[in-house]
């Protein structure tokens, strides 16, 4: 035999690896108690970091705190306050009846008394009410003297209904819905009252920009939308539905099942690895010891997310699953080696320099793989998606160190019982089965990888067909209080979302001049014209509603006088009657130079992708309508679009860098660059062919199944990787592609089979969570992972059989040689 050969299909360098794996063991063995004791002090000194986890799933997080988008927004709330709050939503026979009133009245000065980070609340109870009596202008509650007959009130309801303002924000055209609207502030309270300035307050002394204050976070949200409810909940009356929605609302919502996902979730996924292990290792240690370095490896990734300071947003409840079932594979490559030993009748410290040296090399680079594939999706625009580029490659990278440092100290520290040896010769019926697999496709490899590559043609007819949608509202169910609620809001009101204009005249008191005024008005006639997907614009608010209420009032009250004056001075003095009245509404819509207002749109909810053309058609309206104004378009609307276009070409980066990570990986293990370009298939064919299945389905991908490549080509890398491994050191020892097939898929094989178990199990269990959008995701992925555990049985030996045809070897070091050259 040709020993260039040899040295060609098993490189020195390997070899050295796999003895220098194996003396590590021997390291370890001799002093595992103090390792353990180290690993063990680490994890505490680290356990602080448990208290500073938080969850916050506000979209304003999704993107980076310097995107254009994000800075515009947070301009936005420094000068105007927040523009989403809690829409409480009530439904009666008669909004104006008087029982209904005084029960309205009551809830609302509870909202008033007990609801923290309050703004303000706005309801009928005190809707801004303009009226003038002769020269006077009023600007009061709509109920500031309390309606006590049936007169009273019906002027209250007359009044309702003559005020556009109150029509499909406060009140239905039925009278039998209305709402309360409970506006959070846009700052912490930890700052003092002194530092939480806006509106009229936005600059210091002189002119100086105001003092820095911290926006509320999504603990402040949360407590307030839980005083909100509990209200809600104490004053319940059977006559009265009620329905919270609002973008505080749904944060809450979605924190609130990340919480209870990751208990859940975490637990049945340990539940599915725990039988798992007990099926495959019969045994009492190899149940405790893959649960230790699960356990060890989630609270340690949990620990240092904590110290980092980042709030975790919706993606990271994904986490401890994927290192749940990541660490249980790597376990489980060392210990079938370890007890094969060890049965056998090695020492414990044998065993584990055997089982380093057979799988060590396999499971750090398989380590490595995962995590560069993983680490790609910090390219990702937006945070939640960069969240788990960041803390998952951390994630897997402690589990690669537990097995590699703690697993070998555990096994040779216990005290291990031998298990009796099999009493009957041959494989099992599953690595007959495997073998079969091996055997067809190393007899007939062209038509097998023939097959696989018609499969994905045809799979490549659904993705063409794949197209992107991002719907948090679309993930509850239909009938779940949160979506309900939202579809209220849309019929019956203004709509649940909004979407701002700022516009800056860039002269002070040019909001004073009529044909500004004028084009504003115009605005509001135009806006709702611009067709939307789902539905159009329901309600427009702006300084122009102000200003006309004021000439109305001041005009006998005459409808027709429901306009814009025509003369500047006449609109300045206006305007100033109406900040001397009292009311402090004006600060929601000017700056203090009146050279700066904004203009809400309220719609009716949508996915993102369907407010793209209109926000660009908004834009378009707003220069055209303002000539020489800036103009800027922002919201929560616009974020969630712009995070969503983010998301679209961030995954596409994402995807191109995994591959840009993990192929030159795979060319280093196996030591060839067609070796390594081939090996890739086994890998990709599994998502090309979900995502076919995706597509032809119409399931859209979104932030959550736009995951599924990413997370699964890095799963699945890990199986090929273990069978290259395998195959190319047994090739280079018999020479011949068959036997070192069959070698492999018999000491390999079950393994392979069994961590394909573990993960699709460990993903699996998100089919059971309430969530559509962690369903689609768990049995997604758990598709794709099946599918690369077949591919890696099927295609890879047909892949390999084309690769060595020609070529002969002579034997190369053994596993023996490699125990030797590490003892």
């Amino acid at each position: 035999m040709s020993t260039p050969a040899s040295s060609r299909q098993r490189p020195p360098l390997r070899r050295r690896i796999e003895a220098g794996l194996g003396r590590w063991a021997l390291w370890v063995a001799r002093r595992p108690h103090a390792v353990i004791a180290a690993v063990l002090l680490l994890t505490g000194l680290l356990l602080p970091g448990l208290g500073g986890l938080e969850i916050d799933t506000h979209p304003e997080r999704f993107l980076q705190p310097d995107h254009p988008s994000r800075v515009s927004y947070t301009a936005f709330k420094r000068q105007f306050g927040l523009d989403d709050g809690i829409v409480v939503l009530l439904h009666t026979r008669d909004v104006f009846d008087a029982d209904f009133l005084a029960w309205l009245r009551d809830v609302h000065e509870a909202l008033e008394d007990r609801v923290p980070h309050l703004d303000e609340v706005t309801s009928l109870v005190n809707a801004r009410s303009t009226r003038g009596e002769g020269d006077v202008l009023l600007v009061e509650d709509l109920m500031e003297d309390w309606p006590a007959t049936p007169r009273e009130i019906a002027a209250i309801r007359e009044r309702a209904h003559a005020s556009p303002t109150y029509r499909d924000l406060l009140l239905s055209s039925d009278d039998r819905y209305t709402s309360i609207n409970v506006l959070l502030t846009a700052w912490t309270t930890s700052v003092g009252d002194d530092a939480a300035l806006g509106g009229f307050d936005e600059a210091g002394p002189g002119g100086a920009p105001a003092p820095e204050a911290g926006f509320a976070s999504g603990r402040d949200t949360t407590e307030a939308v839980l005083a909100v409810q509990a209200v809600l909940d104490e004053r319940a009356r059977p006559d009265v539905e009620v329905f919270m929605a609002g973008n505080p609302v749904m944060n809450v919502r979605l924190s609130k099942d990340m919480g209870e996902n990751l208990t859940v979730f975490v637990s049945l996924s340990l539940v599915a690895v725990v039988i798992v292990l007990a099926l495959l290792f019969r045994r009492a240690s190899g149940v405790l010891l893959p649960v230790s370095i699960i356990v060890l490896t989630v609270l340690i990734t949990f620990c240092v997310a904590g110290l980092s300071g980042r709030p975790l947003n919706v993606t990271v409840q994904i986490l401890p699953t994927f290192l749940l079932a990541v660490s249980a594979s790597a376990a489980i490559h060392v210990l079938v080696i370890f007890y094969q030993r060890f049965d056998a009748g090695a020492p414990a410290s044998e065993a584990t320099a055997a089982a380093l040296g057979h799988s060590g090399l396999a499971i750090i680079m398989a380590g490595l793989t995962t995590a560069g594939g993983l680490m790609s999706f910090n390219a990702a625009g937006i945070e939640p998606v960069r969240d788990l580029g960041r803390f998952a490659p951390v994630g897997i990278l402690i589990g690669l160190l537990l097995c590699l440092v703690l697993l070998p100290a555990l096994l040779c520290a216990l005290p291990l019982r031998r298990r009796p040896p099999r009493t009957h010769a041959g494989p099992g019926q599953i690595s007959r089965w495997l073998l079969r697999a091996g055997d067809f496709a190393v007899s007939h490899p062209v038509g097998v990888v023939a097959a696989t590559l018609a499969i994905c043609a045809l799979a490549g007819l659904g993705v063409a067909q794949l197209q992107y949608q991002h719907d948090p509202m679309s993930w509850f169910p239909e009938d779940d209080p949160m979506r309900v609620s939202t579809r209220v809001a849309d019929e019956h009101m203004g709509g649940a979302t909004s979407v701002e204009v700022v516009i800056d005249t860039g002269r002070d008191n040019g909001l004073h001049e009529p044909a500004f005024m004028r084009a504003l008005a115009g605005f509001h006639e135009s806006v709702p014209t611009i067709p939307i997907d789902e539905g159009g614009v329901r309600k427009t608010l702006s300084l122009a509603d102000i200003l006309r209420e004021i000439h109305q009032a001041l005009n006998e009250n005459r409808r027709e006088f429901y306009t814009i004056p025509d003369d500047r001075q006449l609109i300045a003095q206006e305007l100033l009657l109406f900040e001397n009245s009292g009311s402090d509404d004006m600060e929601d819509f000017v700056d203090s130079r009146f050279s700066k207002t904004r203009f809400t749109a309220r719609m009716r909810w949508a996915p993102g992708t369907a407010y793209e053309a209109f926000l660009f058609e908004i834009q378009s309206l707003a220069d055209a309508t303002f000539p020489g104004a800036r103009v800027e378009v922002t919201g929560l609307t616009p974020l969630i679009v712009t995070a969503v276009e983010e998301v679209r070409w961030g995954m596409i980066r994402s995807y191109v860098l995994a591959l840009l990570i993990i192929t030159p990986l795979m060319m280093i293990l196996i030591g060839t660059l067609r070796g390594g370009l081939a090996s890739m298939l086994p890998n990709l064919a599994p998502i090309f062919c979900v995502m076919g299945f995706m597509g032809l389905l119409g399931i859209p991908l979104d932030i959550f199944t736009m995951l599924i490549g990413s997370i699964a080509i890095g799963l699945a890398v890990d199986d090929t990787i273990h069978f290259m491994h395998v195959f190319y050191r047994r090739f280079g020892e018999t020479g011949d592609t068959r036997t070192a097939v069959r070698d492999t898929l018999a000491t390999t094989g079950n393994a392979l089979l069994t961590t394909s178990i573990v993960l699709s199990s460990g993903f699996m269990v998100f089919a059971f969570a309430s969530m559509q959008n962690l369903v689609l995701l768990g049995v997604l992925t758990s598709m794709a992972i099946i599918l690369a555990f077949l591919a890696d049985v099927i295609v890879a030996p047909a892949l390999v059989t084309l690769a060595t045809r020609g070529k002969s070897v002579a034997p190369a070091t053994g596993e023996e040689e490699v125990l030797h050259e590490a003892s």
